[in-house]
């Protein structure tokens, strides 16, 4: 699991980059063939399609030796990694509802993860826990509540 740790963080990283270097690009260049032409010149962005690419590959090997549902669910925090990059190294506010946006990707990974603990395949029931579709709803529910509060 280290691995899709790892290709969350690069993916994370490459996202933050690449979308930091598209915002400086002159709005005229936005939706043309010239905008890869423009950004294809910065190597910082460069780097951010290398952070993706290494992202990918350790994503492959997450899958090889993972279970797919919980190495996709640790992938999906490259969204927070994003947001954290952005926040700090870019000193750009985070919105109210970006906060609840982040909490609630952060609340739907942790629901996922301590639900599916314990499991042969990490899609059944929790170990130890009864009816454990009620503890999923509940979990869907506060996760559906902290998106609708942002």
């Amino acid at each position: 699991m280290i691995s899709a740790l790892f290709s969350a963080i690069l993916y994370g990283i490459g996202a933050a980059v690449e979308q930091r270097q598209a915002a400086t690009v002159p709005e005229e260049s936005a939706g043309k063939p010239r905008l890869l032409a423009v950004l294809a010149r910065r190597p910082t962005w460069l780097l951010g399609i290398a952070a993706q690419s290494g992202g990918f590959a350790a994503h492959a090997v997450a899958l090889r030796s993972g279970q797919l549902a919980v190495v996709q669910m640790m992938v999906a925090g490259e969204l927070i990694v994003a947001v954290l990059i952005v926040r700090c190294r870019y000193r750009q506010p985070l919105s109210p509802a970006g906060w609840a946006a982040a909490l609630t990707v952060v609340a739907g990974i942790a629901s996922f993860m301590a639900l599916t603990a314990g499991t042969a395949d990490g899609l059944g029931r929790a170990a130890g826990v009864p009816q454990s579709r009620t503890l999923i709803a509940v979990a869907a529910g506060g996760t559906g509540a902290a998106a609708l509060a942002g």
